[in-house]
């Protein structure tokens, strides 16, 4: 029975989340803990001065990402890297 449950539990995966993000300390904050599969949504709108670092452990087959709530809609100004 032992043999089963750990069978079971190895190609059981956590569902990936979506983040709803509005400013860099936000991102920082959530790739603390962003599992492979992860999405981070940026909100639309300007983004004034923002530091932004993504930085985590995706996989290959399971990306954490990092997108835009609609394309097109986020612009980055004044000192934003």
């Amino acid at each position: 029975m032992i043999d089963v449950l750990v069978f079971s539990f190895a190609f059981q995966k956590a569902k990936a989340e979506n983040y709803f993000v509005r400013n860099a300390t936000e991102i920082k904050n959530i790739m603390q803990t962003a599992q492979p599969g992860d999405t981070l949504i940026m909100a639309s709108g300007l983004w004034t001065d923002q530091h932004i670092v993504f930085q985590g452990n995706g996989e290959t087959e399971h990306p954490i990402v990092l997108r835009t709530e609609t394309p097109g809609t986020v612009i980055l100004n004044g000192t934003s890297t």
